[in-house]
């Protein structure tokens, strides 16, 4: 059997105990004969010396360099876009606050070939992670149940058998050479968040089916609430004001972008709905989120 080639695609930004450690967890899967795989890391304008600490301890990876204005878009984006050069059989999106377990490339790996055997194509695996803190869901593949409302975004909680989704977050997930040809990069047009869930809606637009790996593959903690905009106890300056930033969950032109590519002739309602409540009516707005989605 031919050797597998991986790219695993990161970025990061003034974390560098947590990169460390995610590399670490990531250089001590088990052992693999039949798996090469090459590290891609942006370090984004880093001030703390993580590019340093990860050539030292981490020869083998290979470093990108950001201004500090990529963001996790940006990076990712960069990251596949020179992987892509050396055409990989797979590259996995892998956030750099993860700790994968041991086992958890060769069950990606494992669910891919399981299932392009059985159905005769190829879809996106999705791993998924908890918290370790709570040992609750954190992030994973995403269904979205109904037409209306059209993006009520509902975790998929692994089983032990893989499971099909709509999209997924951009935590952890294997992506095949056939597939990257078909979608290409992440769209340029989201600089922090969403591109990850407009990529797997993309690929169902494409015919691209994604499916969440059979149990949990690693740990991560959930982004925090306290400060951002979903914050409730921040006035209405602030939360208008933290929704354009780029680090937003979606700033307000890129949410308009996604929203009206992925909610049909309805947009407006959504649109309206979403932004209004986030900024005026914030409690209202998480009501309205628990029940028609982002």
């Amino acid at each position: 059997m031919a050797e597998i080639t991986i790219a695993i695609l990161m970025t990061c930004h003034n974390r560098k105990n947590t990169t460390l450690s995610c590399l670490e967890a990531l250089m001590n899967q088990e052992p693999n004969p039949g798996i090469r795989i090459s590290v891609f890391l942006v370090d984004d304008g880093s001030e703390d010396g993580t590019a340093d600490a990860v050539s030292e301890q981490f020869p083998h990876v290979k470093i990108l360099y950001g201004n500090g204005s990529l963001y996790w878009g940006g990076g990712m984006r960069m990251a596949f876009d020179e992987a892509s050069e050396h055409d990989y059989d797979f590259y996995i999106w892998l956030n750099d606050d993860v700790i994968l377990y041991p086992y958890a490339i060769s069950k990606m790996i494992d669910t891919f070939h399981s299932i392009k055997t059985k159905e005769n194509k190829e879809a996106i695996i999705v791993g998924s992670t908890r918290d370790d803190s709570t040992g609750r869901h954190a992030y994973g593949g995403i269904v979205i149940p109904n037409w209306w409302p059209p993006l009520k975004l509902v975790p998929v909680i692994p089983a032990d058998a893989p499971l099909s989704c709509d999209t997924m977050g951009g935590n952890l997930n294997l992506i095949s050479r056939n597939i990257v040809k078909i979608l290409g990069n992440l769209d340029p047009y989201f600089s922090h968040g969403t591109g990850d869930v407009d990529y797997g809606l993309r690929a169902g637009k494409a015919g691209i089916s994604c499916r969440v790996a059979p149990g949990y593959l690693g740990h991560c903690p959930m982004n925090k609430i306290e400060g951002s905009v979903r914050d409730t106890s921040l006035p209405i300056h602030k939360r208008k004001e933290l929704m354009s930033q780029r680090t937003s969950v979606t700033p307000i032109k890129e949410r308009l972008y996604f929203t009206r590519r992925h909610t049909g002739y309805l947009w407006p309602i959504h649109w309206i709905m979403t932004i209004t409540s986030r900024i005026l009516f914030p409690r209202l707005w998480l009501i309205w989120r628990s029940k028609f989605g982002r």
